[in-house]
């Protein structure tokens, strides 16, 4: 049973985000929210290790303020996601149903390591229509290597985590297909830079993945569909290393017309960010405040999305003016 994507017909695949470099949309066709900004895992290459600002839990208030004024637009959809793990937060089930009440589209980005058969049943319930469930590696032993969990004070837990997010995801896609129910489920990998070439590993992730779920994303094509390797947007994933504050400093050199190559960002032109506490981001990959160009509460999305300094930094990627742009961008993979 495989469910059609409806965020790639809907909203990839929209008149709006086609022609946004062309035509700014009125108002953001996806709007990322940070259920929480704490996590349970604590993987090798995530920004959370540098991280200053403090954990939070988004309150229900604050989710209904952002969805009631979504339900005014003409078409955007919700991803819940940000820099810790959704599900950590007791209301997301209670998040997904309002937005869906609302007519507006839901994806949930967790690593599912929580996805119980109650939890799974609850989202279903209340009309979830995507859910990307984040592996790390292609085999158990690059799993845990990249993806450890969060034992005792911090300590690194000993359970086999790899086997406990392998059921929970086939679990969920038992109980969707006989719900009958229409959402769409993908795998994301990502994998380390010495392992992106062992083809037997790609080909039996995909073996395994591709007969159970709707889609799979970030699989490197090198012995499956042919030409170069395809990673996921963690870039930063290069060897089993941990990252530093450094590595995220120093980013990737840059070249004034490089920005004129390529695919240019789209973070800036198709939506917004609202972390766990509420601030309105610029960019989904701003894991510690660099961006926040408003505040729910204190401004309006509407109102974000037509700041001077939205506009301000949408004229320097155009321009080229690399120096206006904050070091972090350095480590994305979108904006060029």
């Amino acid at each position: 049973m495989k469910i059609p994507d409806i965020f790639q017909t809907e909203i990839y695949g929209s008149p709006e985000y086609r022609n946004m470099h062309h035509r700014l949309m009125a108002f953001p066709i996806i709007v990322d929210v940070e259920p929480t900004n704490a996590c349970n895992l604590d993987c090798l290459f995530c920004a959370r290790q540098m991280m200053r600002r403090p954990e939070r839990i988004m309150p229900l208030s604050t989710m209904n303020t952002i969805i009631d004024e979504m339900a005014n637009a003409a078409r955007t959809s919700i991803r819940f996601s940000g820099w810790g793990e959704p599900t950590l937060n007791p209301h997301i089930v209670e998040f997904v149903a309002y937005a869906h009440s609302k007519n507006i589209l839901t994806h949930l980005t967790t690593n599912a390591t929580r996805m119980t058969a109650a939890l799974s049943q609850d989202l279903l319930s209340a009309g979830l229509n995507k859910i990307k469930f984040s592996f790390q590696g292609l085999t158990p032993e690059e799993y845990h290597r990249m993806r450890p969990a969060r034992g005792a004070k911090g300590k690194p837990a000993s359970e086999n985590l790899y086997d406990r997010v392998t059921t929970n995801v086939e679990r969920f896609v038992e109980i969707r297909n006989a719900r009958n129910a229409a959402c769409h489920i993908q795998v994301s990998v990502s994998m380390l830079q010495e392992e992106q070439l062992d083809t037997p590993k790609l080909q039996a992730f995909y073996d395994f993945w591709q007969p159970r779920v709707d889609t799979i994303w970030g699989l490197g094509k090198v012995g499956i569909y042919g030409g170069k390797p395809l990673l996921t947007s963690f870039r930063r994933v290069q060897s089993s290393d941990r990252i530093s504050a450094e590595d995220l400093q120093q980013g990737r050199p840059l070249r004034r017309n490089d920005i004129h190559k390529g695919k240019r960002c789209t973070e800036l032109y198709n939506k917004l960010s609202v972390g766990a506490d509420g601030s309105i981001k610029a960019c989904c990959d701003d894991y510690d405040r660099h961006l926040v160009i408003g505040h729910i509460g204190q401004q309006t999305l509407q109102e974000a999305w037509g700041s001077d300094a939205l506009a301000d930094l949408r004229r320097a990627l155009e321009k080229g003016r690399l120096d206006d742009i904050p070091d972090f961008f350095k480590n994305c993979d979108n904006y060029l």
